[in-house]
């Protein structure tokens, strides 16, 4: 069925409710609806020649389990840090801790 014979659509294209209420189409349909069936009109369907009605592609979910931490510097590093900001801050202060290890750092936090 076209949108402009689906009584439906109406609402979809943002009708007011005043003249939704008012209008007989809303309350009994098309009026194609109350003739013969031969009366009806006519929408070309196009088939995919395929049964299934639904084609769609197939969805894909990607799970990760972690079952024993990595690493346990890297557990305590997520376990004590409540956002990503914090976390990239220690992260690379060990970095740069390690890239400099003669080098005594001091952090302000």
């Amino acid at each position: 069925m076209t949108s402009q014979l689906n009584p439906a659509d109406e609402v979809s294209r943002g009708l007011r409710m005043d003249k939704l209420l008012s209008s007989s189409r809303w309350l009994t349909g098309p009026e194609f609806i109350w003739k013969d069936a031969d009366q009806w009109p006519v929408s070309l369907v196009e088939t995919t020649g395929t049964l299934d009605l639904e084609l769609r592609k197939e969805a894909k979910a990607y799970v990760t389990d972690v079952q024993q931490p990595v690493n346990a510097v890297l557990q305590l590093l997520f376990d004590r840090h409540s956002s990503w900001y914090s976390l990239k801050k220690s992260a690379a202060c060990l970095l740069r801790v390690k890239a400099f290890p003669n080098v005594l750092f001091f952090v302000i936090w």
